[in-house]
């Protein structure tokens, strides 16, 4: 049960995205419900602190850019072909 108790699963996405060169583009759709913090459900906190993407201009800098659903909807043609990552 610990795994799953301290999201093992986002930790996983997290060294996806920090074994990616910084220079490409990487996109995290948050699908997981719960808490908003700062615009995303908590749950996307797990990524965006083992990725050191936190802050806008850290995203910025490693290119990570943190989706809704609905904005990943409304993008989906688009991000065709990019690095996709689902935080549920």
């Amino acid at each position: 049960n610990v795994p799953g108790a301290f999201s093992a699963n986002y930790v996983s996405i997290a060294r996806q995205i920090n074994a990616l060169p910084q220079s490409e583009e990487k996109y995290v759709v948050v699908r997981a419900g719960g808490v908003m913090a700062r615009g995303f459900p908590v749950a996307a906190e797990t990524v965006m602190f083992i990725t050191d993407t936190f802050l806008p201009r850290d995203r910025e800098a490693k290119h990570v850019e943190y989706l809704l659903p609905a904005d990943y909807e409304a993008r989906k043609s688009s991000l065709a072909g990019k690095r996709i990552f689902f935080v549920d």
